[in-house]
C-alpha cells in the first residue's frame, strides 16, 4: 500500500533508512495498516500513486500455435460430420460385445 510519511520512524526499512516527512513508501498492507493506525502514515492522495499500466486493447497477431478452426456452428450434439470424416465417428456394426462385468473375490487369507 503506497503512504506518505508523516513521523519518520526510527531505523530501517527493507536494510535502508525510512523515507523523509512527505515522501511517499509502499510498504506491505499489514505493515501499512498497523502504521496508520498510529498516525505515523497516511493514504497517498491517487493522483500522487503510479497509475497502473493498462494492456494494449489490440489483439496480437497469431503466432501459429494458436487455435484457428472454425467453432461449428448450431447444435453440436446433432452434427454430422464433414464428408470423409466418418471413420471415426462411425459405430461399430455386427457382434457387440455385451457381457456384464463381474468382481473376482481374490484370495482372503
Amino acid at each position: 500500500m503506497k503512504v506518505r510519511i508523516k513521523i519518520r520512524p526510527s531505523g530501517l526499512i527493507n536494510g535502508a533508512e525510512w523515507p523523509a516527512v512527505g515522501e511517499l513508501v509502499d510498504l506491505p498492507d499489514l505493515v501499512a495498516t498497523s502504521m496508520l493506525g498510529d498516525g505515523l502514515v497516511e493514504v497517498a492522495p491517487l493522483e500522487e500513486v503510479e497509475p497502473v499500466p493498462t494492456p494494449d486493447p489490440t489483439p496480437t497477431p497469431p503466432t501459429g500455435t494458436e487455435e484457428t478452426a472454425t467453432p461449428p456452428t448450431g447444435d453440436v450434439e446433432t452434427a454430422t460430420p464433414p464428408a470423409g470424416d466418418t471413420e471415426a465417428s462411425t459405430p461399430p456394426t455386427g457382434d457387440v460385445e455385451t457381457a456384464t462385468p463381474t468382481r473376482s473375490r481374490g484370495r482372503r487369507g
